[in-house]
């Protein structure tokens, strides 16, 4: 993995330390194709995460389809992977560990464009439930760059590829975007990213206050004080991060 991480290369660093005793439910932005940000600094110990963040034991939680495939399954069991389900989530935050998600998903995938910064967040407010009634604190985390190592192709509006890739999504949960990075020997077209930096920032905690049974009223203020404060950390980091010339706006979709 560390091989992968430098191929890019993938950094990663922290604004403030977290507490060991604490539970955390790390986020991470943008999806991108396929995440390499967190397969590279999150996912494994290749860039010093148990050093950074002693004492933190973050699982990165999937879909459940993805435990499915033999061989694939037990590589996610071997990384640490749960499913993306609320007994996962519960058992995993009962034992003192901490989780992992990408909050855009499929749908953000598909806006997964270079030079830009457009995060499927506004309506997504689950993980901030399920923060709140397991007590653990949201800890944003900004991937500078992973939108760059392929070129989304987006297809026409109302196009037969748009309709077979919102059925995808409706049948298993995830799509398939149309995307080319590079290969071995040609840089524009292929299924291999292209070598452009990812540097993971991790920003400060959210705490919340442990309620079984959060309000929808809670649920929007917390989920408010997460956008206002990923944008602070985007804000403070883009100039330092961003890979290339072009800062794109982040914006809330």
């Amino acid at each position: 993995m560390e091989t992968c991480c430098n191929y890019f290369p993938v950094t990663l660093s922290k604004e403030v330390d977290l507490d060991p005793n604490g539970k955390y439910l790390f986020a991470y932005h943008p999806h991108g194709i396929i995440s390499n940000g967190v397969s590279g600094a999150l996912m494994t110990n290749a860039l010093g995460f148990s050093n950074m963040f002693p004492g933190v034991h973050l699982h990165p939680l999937t879909l459940s389809i993805n435990f499915c495939w033999p061989l694939y399954r037990e590589l996610a069991y071997a990384l640490g992977f749960c499913t993306v389900s609320k007994k996962s989530i519960d058992y995993l935050f009962g034992i003192g560990h901490s989780c992992l998600i990408v909050v855009g998903g499929a749908e953000e995938s598909l806006m997964a464009r270079p030079n830009t910064a457009d995060l499927f967040l506004t309506n997504r407010k689950g993980f901030v439930a399920v923060a709140i009634k397991n007590g653990a604190s949201l800890v944003p985390v900004y991937g500078f760059g992973e939108n760059e190592g392929f070129d989304l192709v987006i297809p026409e509006p109302d196009s037969l590829v748009i309709k077979a890739q919102k059925f995808l999504k409706s049948l298993v949960g995830f799509t398939l975007p149309l995307y080319h990075g590079r290969t071995v020997f040609t840089y524009n077209y292929g299924f291999l990213p292209k070598r452009s930096p990812i540097n993971v920032v991790v920003g400060p905690p959210i705490h919340t206050k442990y309620d079984p049974n959060p309000s929808k009223e809670l649920v929007e203020l917390v989920h408010k004080e997460y956008m206002d404060a990923l944008h602070d950390l985007y804000e403070r980091n883009k100039e330092k991060y961003t890979p290339g010339d072009v800062i794109p706006e982040l914006k809330f979709v």
